[in-house]
């Protein structure tokens, strides 16, 4: 499956708990004798099929699984050992020979989890080849345990993501991402923690949760095939943990547009769980010294210490202990048996925790247990050391394994730690540096715990027994069950002491700043009790708004930018350079480099801005340079205004530069008209300087009367030469405004969801538009409500505005329209939601119609009756009787017998729907044939093909007969009518074409020449023909003409058959054929040198009839030695034997000739010379 575990949050991958180890492996044990060898078949209509196989020494079984309907399969691990380096796993192809294994035999180093091969064919083959030693039956590798299923469809590609809120107290939600339905079409999920099932029939994420912190979740997929269905793996939303045994959390300022605000309490884990379970977390914290403890006194390899006493009670598995051993191995024990006594070092790949070999004794922690040897010089007493840090009844002993060597390779150190957490009964394992010596032990190690038998146990994913090296890595080990007693509890407790809440988060909604404690109550062993408490400052801001609404009237935020700037409304002096005296500014985006006694690194009060900047003032110690601000503001006469700034001192206490916490600020902060006389003024009061910057909002409230222009002034009301330096940022003066001014909208109309449920889904956000008319919907927060009150207070708004079903018939919906961060500005409004009830629709539809099957129905017309209608409007489906939709005219003609319906919809909300039989009665199936044309002049007689009743029938031709079938002779058109009983009329009608045979002709039978080209010319006896040309009774295409040129090859067929067919206008056709032959002996196709005339038949005369037939020869002269002509002959072919023109015998002797041809022959052109020899026997 492609199936991904991913943690938004958390940097590693989840960890699974594999507390089921010991049973699952007892099961395959037995399993494994019930395997059967030889061939497997796979049903595949019954999804995956599980099997598990135990190998034995010198195995060489092969397992093979053939699927039942050809599907390809695929073989899943899930999971298996094999012993690394010596039994390879092979996985065959449906070839038999192809190893899909061939890249990693033995798997992840012996491990065969999660390696997934897929067959090519409808077979595939598990075979193991082992050595005679270590094998599963031995009981030193798990057994095989792996899933056949067939490839009947293709995966989905899925991930399962959490939302990272992992911490004690909190809930986390899982993001199940479907990238890939694969050949689904719905995906259905379900958890295994009782959620309501979700189906997807797309792409997307479906959300499930919320999960306690703490809960492990497995999602089933259904994807409609057994083969493509799968369960994933546990889900855990992996913890960090806190770094502290409590943290109540930074303190937290809220400003005057907010109300309430979250505590998040952060602790370790609550006192006096029950650790008959842990829960594994990896919290990155800052780790205890590693050195400085108490000695062990672990000189020797390979031993235990002897006992170590624990300053308090340490709850592990169930059990409490006041004693611990440490391992020279990296191992700390609660079984006091082992104290002195040796202590174990091998290791093998199969020793998977939980196990009962001795080296991994019971009641211990592996942290990390590896052969690790303190006796390498110099070997010192207290490299194993051990301490207690912290107060009761939170303390921590520590256990130090500081730069121990590895054994056999000393030059390879370990560093680590265990904790175990007093009345929290965690324990940590911090791996500092754990490297690999993988010339000893094969470098195996291992982290985890065993406690009091092998069902006890918890190990972190990757750390089993194997070969690791890691730096820097955490794990802590939390009780994982519910309270041993309801008295070890979490508080959130106000000023007053007074329980707020048991739970790490809690929503507080101070009026004023406020200090709350968080409590861990803890129960001692005695029954007492003690407690461990953080406290958080809420403050809240001062001079808030007194204006249900406001306009701004003057914002200065300074701007953005980097680097320093000036300001033109301060009579300070400018620094752009240096580090600033008393009595000058800067205006900037950054703090640093302002002053050494400042804060750092400190940005502006502006929300939201990049590089925003704030003017930074280092006040005078002169009474005299009292003013720091000055600037006039334009405002409307007998109007309320408010007045406000954001301030921070800028003396960072931590520096120490000032005595105590330095001077405190105080400014006063007014409003002049422009004399100079104040219409407002206030005070910060004294501002103490901190370790932190603390941007605190001042305001003032006034009216400028009659003004139209006054001034905004800050003075400085303390003096002296450390500590009161200052920066402002969004100086602000707004008017009270007034309520948004907003539109009744209409009211909303929609029509039933289903038949008589007087409820419809409304788009209530469809109605914002009319509502602010023009207004941006951006500078509003507008709600939706089901009543007046909650409008006005802003409760319960409607979850789901874009799909609102009503309540009622007709509904109310309330409009709250509030000024966007106003929350007390706003304007409500209302309208009614209105389900429509249909109209009852009337037509004058038929019930029945009769048509005969050959004619064109009567048009059927669905257009309403009723009075009023608006008939542009009306919408209609015609369907036929499977549902086909066939019209969407108001008329309708229909073509078929059969039940027809039509819905005619009326907007918004009418609809009904009309059913017509159509009966269309039945004419017989008349066929006249294709037309016909006679080629030889012959009569025709015309049989009509006739299907169905003619019973009755009346049959009428065009000709005036009235039988059945007629006789022609003549060419023309002729059509027969047939009249039904029912009166139902059926015509057909055929051309026939009475015309003369085709008569063609071609040349003789011939010879000719190999590879020469050769022309035969066919003659018609009709004018306008077209031409068919066959070779052997294979048509040649392209050839259309009335000649056709050939060529015979030596290597071919010695005859060849040519046949033509002619075809005139009328589509008659003649043919005729001639057979082509190669001349016999290839000397007939040259001009022979001599002839020999004696009679025998064997060359007694020139033979040229090979040239005559090819280019045709117009004369042929013979010449004797005194250039005499002694023959001639026209049209010669082979007439010469030797003898004159008269017929006279020449003698024997040398005769030369010459030959005009009709044309251009290839070979001797268009004239040819030459000798030839008259060889006559002696008489």
């Amino acid at each position: 499956m492609n199936i991904k575990l991913l943690s938004q949050k958390n940097t590693r991958m989840y960890r699974f708990v594999k507390n089921l180890g010991t049973t699952v492996a007892s099961m395959v044990v037995f399993l494994c004798l019930s395997v059967s060898y030889g061939q497997t078949t796979i049903p595949c209509a019954d999804g995956a099929f599980n099997d598990t196989y135990c190998y034995t020494p010198n195995d060489t079984n092969q397992i093979v699984y053939t699927s039942d309907s050809g599907f390809p399969l695929r073989l899943t691990f899930i999971e298996g050992q094999v012993e690394l380096n010596f039994d390879e796993v092979i996985i065959l192809d449906s070839d038999g020979v192809t190893n899909l294994n061939a890249g990693n035999p033995y798997g992840n180093t012996g491990d065969m989890s999660g390696f997934v091969f897929e067959s090519s064919g409808d077979t595939i083959t598990l075979q193991i080849t082992s050595d005679g030693v270590a094998s599963c039956s031995d009981g030193l590798f798990v057994p095989l345990n792996y899933d056949i299923n067939c490839l009947t469809c293709t995966d989905p590609t899925i991930e399962f993501t959490n939302d990272g809120m992992c911490e004690t107290g909190q809930q986390f939600t899982i993001g199940v991402d479907i990238t890939d339905l694969g050949s689904s079409t719905s995906i259905t999920v379900t958890d295994d923690q009782g959620s309501a099932a979700q189906t997807a029939t797309t792409t997307g994420v479906l959300f499930f949760g919320p999960y306690p912190a703490t809960t492990g979740v497995t999602f089933t997929i259904e994807t409609g095939d057994l083969n493509c269905d799968f369960t994933s793996g546990i889900i855990e939303c992996q913890a960090q943990g806190s770094c502290d045994v409590l943290d109540a959390g930074f303190d937290m300022f809220i400003d005057c547009e907010t109300f309430c605000t979250d505590l998040v309490a952060d602790y370790i884990a609550l006192p006096n769980l029950d650790t008959t379970s842990y829960q594994i977390q990896g919290p990155l914290c800052d780790l205890p010294a590693v050195t400085g403890g108490a000695p062990t006194n672990l000189t020797i390899d390979d031993v235990w210490s002897g006992l170590i006493a624990l300053p308090f009670e340490f709850n592990f598995y169930g059990n409490s202990y006041t004693n611990v051993v440490a391992g020279a191995n990296g191992q700390l024990s609660f079984d006091a048996t082992l104290a002195g006594n040796y202590n174990g070092w091998a290791m093998d790949p199969a020793d998977q925790v939980p196990t009962n070999d001795a080296n991994y004794p019971l009641n211990t922690i592996f942290g990390a247990y590896h052969d690790i040897n303190p006796a390498v010089a110099p070997a010192t007493a207290d490299r194993i050391n051990y301490f207690v840090t912290g107060d009761a009844p939170f303390r921590i002993f520590v256990l130090n394994f500081n730069a121990v060597p590895q054994f056999g390779c000393n030059e390879l150190l370990t560093t680590q730690q265990i904790l175990l957490y007093e009345s929290l009964n965690v324990i940590d394992v911090n791996i500092i540096n754990k490297p690999v010596c993988d010339t000893w032990n094969d470098g195996l190690a291992v982290i985890g715990m065993q406690g009091n038998n092998l069902t006890e146990f918890s190990v972190p994913e990757d750390r089993n027994v194997g070969t690791w090296e890691v730096t820097n890595e955490n794990w802590r080990f939390v009780p994982n069950g519910g309270p041993v007693t309801n008295a070890s509890v979490f508080e959130w407790r106000d000023p007053a002491g007074n329980v707020l809440s048991n739970d790490p988060v809690f929503t507080v909604c101070p009026d004023q700043t406020t200090v709350y404690t968080a409590a861990l109550v803890v129960e001692l062993p005695d029954g007492s009790f003690d407690e461990l408490t953080d406290t958080i400052t809420v403050t809240k801001e001062s001079g808030c708004s007194p204006f249900d609404c406001t306009d701004d009237v003057f914002i200065e935020d300074f701007g953005t930018g980097v680097g320093r700037t000036t300001h033109p409304f301060t009579d300070l002096e400018y620094n752009g350079t240096t580090q600033l005296n008393p009595n000058q500014y800067a205006v900037t985006n950054i703090s640093t480099g302002l002053n050494f006694g400042w804060h750092q690194g400190m940005e502006d009060n502006t929300s939201g801005d990049t590089n925003g900047r704030a003017i930074f003032f280092d006040i005078s110690d002169q009474p005299s340079q009292i003013e720091i601000y000055r600037r006039d503001i334009a405002v409307s006469a007998n109007t309320s205004h408010i007045f406000d700034f954001a301030m921070t001192t800028m003396y960072n206490i931590d520096t120490n530069i000032c005595s105590g916490t330095g001077i405190d600020s105080r400014i006063i902060y007014q409003i002049e008209d422009a004399a100079g006389t104040v219409i407002a003024t206030s005070t910060t009061g004294n501002v103490p300087n901190g370790a932190n910057p603390n941007w605190i909002r001042y305001s003032l409230e006034f009216n400028p009367g009659a003004n139209t222009t006054v001034q905004l002034v800050l003075l400085n009301d303390i003096f002296g030469v450390c500590g009161n330096d200052i920066a402002v940022d969004d100086i602000r003066i707004r008017a009270e405004g007034t309520t948004p001014v907003i539109e009744d909208p209409m009211d909303m109309f929609s029509c039933e969801d289903n038949p008589g449920s007087d409820t419809a889904t409304f788009d209530l956000s469809s109605q914002i538009a009319e509502i602010l008319d023009g207004q941006n919907p951006a500078d509003f927060e507008i709600t939706f409500h089901t009543s007046q009150e909650d409008a006005d207070l802003g409760d319960n708004p409607i979850a789901t505005p874009t799909t609102y079903l009503n309540t009622t018939n007709p509904e109310t919906i309330y409009v709250r329209v509030e000024r966007l961060n106003q929350n007390d500005c706003f304007t409500t409004t209302s309208f009614d939601l209105i389900v429509e009830l249909p109209l009852v629709i009337t037509t004058n539809l038929p019930s029945q119609l009769d048509v005969c099957a050959n004619e064109d129905a009567a048009a059927i017309d669905a257009t309403p009756t009723n009075n009023g209608i608006d008939l542009s409007t009306v919408v209609y489906d015609w369907k036929n009787a499977s549902g086909t939709t066939v019209s969407t005219d108001a008329i309708f003609t229909p073509q078929e017998s059969g039940t027809y319906t039509v819905t005619i919809t009326i907007p918004p909300c009418s609809e009904t729907t009309v059913s017509i039989d159509v009966v269309v009665k039945p004419v017989p199936d008349l066929d006249l044939g294709q037309d016909v044309t006679l080629c030889d002049s012959e009569d025709f007689e015309i049989i009509p093909a006739i299907s169905g009743d003619t019973t009755g029938a009346i049959f009428l031709w065009s000709t005036g007969e009235d039988t059945t079938s007629i006789i022609v002779n003549q060419s023309g058109t002729y059509s027969l009518e047939i009249t039904t009983v029912d009166g139902c009329i059926v015509t057909d009608d055929i051309v026939v074409v009475i015309s003369d045979p085709v008569v063609v002709t071609l040349n003789e039978d011939f010879d000719v020449c190999p590879d020469f080209e050769t022309i035969i010319t066919a003659t018609s006896s009709d004018a306008g023909v077209s031409y068919q040309w066959f070779e052997n009774g294979t048509l040649i295409p392209d050839q259309g003409e009335n000649t056709l040129v050939i060529t015979l090859s030596q290597d071919g067929a010695s005859t060849q058959e040519y046949s033509v067919v002619v075809t005139n206008g009328d589509g008659c056709m003649g043919t005729a054929v001639v057979n082509v032959s190669l001349y016999t002996d290839n000397e007939n196709c040259v001009i022979s040198q001599g002839i020999s005339p004696n009679g025998d038949g064997l060359n007694d005369v020139l033979d040229l009839s090979f040239l005559n037939n090819r280019t045709g020869i117009n004369s042929f002269q013979i010449f004797n030695r005194n250039g005499t002509a002694v023959y001639e002959f026209t049209n010669y072919s082979n007439q010469w034997g030797g003898q004159t023109t008269d017929g006279e015998e020449l003698p024997t002797g040398t005769y030369y000739y010459v030959l005009v041809l009709n044309g251009e022959d290839p070979v001797f052109g268009s004239s040819y010379t030459g000798w030839v020899y008259i060889n006559r026997e002696k008489k």
